[in-house]
């Protein structure tokens, strides 16, 4: 099945819009073999309820969906760049 331009996910660096200090590598897109739909994979880059480098996967649709925060309409994950940001101290977060 050929997936078309539209909503194409780029491997990079994301923001939750929960917290921005919660931030996601996209590592590739997988499909589901039962259900075959198109998955973004992801990593966690920070520690949390799980620890940094667990790995997860959300349906494409959902990944790239906008959510509503306080009336205004945001992505659900930002794409942020392909590098890790620097923080105020000089270091990568």
């Amino acid at each position: 099945m050929k997936e078309d331009m539209e909503g194409l996910i780029l491997h990079g660096i994301y923001q939750h819009y929960q917290n921005p200090e919660h931030l996601y590598r996209v590592v590739g897109t997988i499909r589901n073999s039962e259900t075959e739909v198109l998955e973004v994979k992801y990593k966690q880059l920070y520690n949390g309820k799980y620890p940094k480098g667990t790995e997860w996967a959300r349906s494409k649709e959902r990944f790239l969906e906008n959510i509503v925060l306080d009336v205004n309409l945001v992505p659900r994950f930002k794409f942020i760049g392909t590098k890790m940001p620097v923080s105020k101290e000089g270091r990568t977060k």
